[in-house]
């Protein structure tokens, strides 16, 4: 006869296992959709300031040529200075943001040299501020 003991895991200890594996999961899905959020605030945050440093860059480069820089009056006159977007469109306030795209509130006047705050509308419809630089005198 054969007096050899089989090794193995006991029932308690799969259920324990199991058990500390669905408190886990339990624990780790609710933050994995809460990234989704936070990227889409993110990418919109990275999207203003690439507005926000396309407008210093243009008012830059009015200073030290002394004129062939974009003339920059609103907000809205930054929308051809960042690329791959798509269509960024220029809207007078919030409430006629064009869904499905990027919009820019254009009732911000901005002065030669003078910063001023101008509002981004992600195609989702959440909103952020940047800061922008005028360069009217530029063209």
């Amino acid at each position: 006869m054969y007096n050899k003991r089989q090794g193995g895991f006991t029932l308690v200890e799969l259920v324990i296992v199991i058990a500390i594996l669905s408190i886990l999961a339990a624990v780790a899905i609710p933050m994995f959709t809460d990234l989704r959020a936070q990227a889409r605030t993110a990418r919109l945050s990275a999207v203003a300031a690439s507005f926000s440093s396309a407008s210093a860059i243009n008012y830059a480069s009015c200073l030290v040529t002394g004129g062939g820089a974009t003339a920059v009056t609103t907000c809205g006159a930054l929308s051809p200075m960042v690329t791959g977007l798509g269509t960024v469109a220029v809207v007078a306030d919030v409430g006629s943001a064009t869904a499905g795209s990027y919009n820019l509130l254009s009732s911000q006047a901005l002065t030669n040299g003078a910063s001023g705050t101008c509002t981004l509308v992600d195609p989702q419809g959440n909103s952020t501020s940047f800061i922008a630089i005028g360069a009217s005198s530029c063209s």
